[in-house]
């Protein structure tokens, strides 16, 4: 079955409440020493995903072949990017080749791990792609017509107006790495004019340096107690998370015009 038929069956499956939805085998072979927030954001995926599909996720080494003939799927998929386990192996991908297969590429558009990414598409056979990074297929020509968006959001049930006064006029939050270049600008002349709350940023892949970071429901809530919060979308002029989560929690959102976000829908 092609991957589009799959597709076109989950979509029948979640707005007829009486028909089952398909499942779907979702590969995460993953480092396990990540911060919170980043088990959140996977997390986020999932249930986005189940909105469709009945998941069952696979997270240790496998044998692809026992997985399909155990969990008898309509549909493989296999993450890989930024966050992949060293070492990590799904074995006897050509096997069920009836089982249609797509790829999620998580990494920002531009970060070299896209090339770890294929090769394991490669290797386990995977020739469609889905991925967050709206701007990636700038940077992987070569997959671009075999690629498309699965875009970042935020969960509404998390990222809402909490009650109480906001106590913060502007909030500076996130990374002032040198990906982020209007930002790093926008922030130093708000810094000089304005009084502001900082939330640094301490990194993705370490669960200790990230401990003190607010992340869940604590960060809607330091997001929605703000005026005014700045954001961009990286040298990639993506749509980030922070795009959807600072206006869901009810802040005014300050940001560049980009191409991204004018078709996220974004006036």
């Amino acid at each position: 079955m092609p991957v589009e038929s799959a597709l076109r069956s989950a979509d029948v499956g979640s707005n007829r409440g009486d028909l089952p939805r398909p499942r779907l085998v979702f590969f995460r072979l993953n480092e396990s020493d990540l911060p919170g927030f980043v088990a959140g954001h996977f997390a986020d995926h999932v249930r986005c995903l189940e909105q469709f599909f009945e998941v069952v996720l696979v997270t240790e080494d496998a044998d692809y072949d026992e997985v399909i003939d155990r969990v008898k799927p309509d549909l493989a998929m296999f993450e890989s990017g930024v966050y992949a386990r060293a070492g990590r192996s799904v074995r006897n991908t050509h096997r069920h080749p009836e089982i249609p297969k797509i790829g999620f590429l998580d990494s920002d558009a531009y970060c070299l791990t896209r090339s770890v990414f294929l090769a394991d598409m490669e290797q386990w056979g995977v020739e469609t792609f889905f991925t967050h990074a709206t701007s990636a297929t700038g940077y992987a020509s070569e997959i671009a017509d075999r690629t498309f968006a699965w875009p970042n959001f935020a969960d509404r049930r998390v990222f809402r107006s909490y009650p109480g006064d906001r106590t913060q006029s502007i909030l500076l939050s996130g990374s002032r790495a040198t990906n982020y270049p209007w930002r790093v600008a926008v922030d130093r002349l708000l810094r000089e004019n304005f009084p502001v709350r900082s939330l640094p940023h301490a990194g993705w892949f370490s669960r200790a340096a990230t401990a003190g970071m607010p992340s869940g429901e604590a960060y809607a809530r330091t997001l929605s107690d703000a005026l005014i919060i700045p954001t961009c979308g990286t040298i990639a002029e993506e749509l980030v998370r922070k795009h959807f989560e600072i206006p869901a929690a009810g802040a005014v959102l300050v940001t560049e015009r980009t191409a991204s976000l004018e078709a996220g829908g974004f006036i």
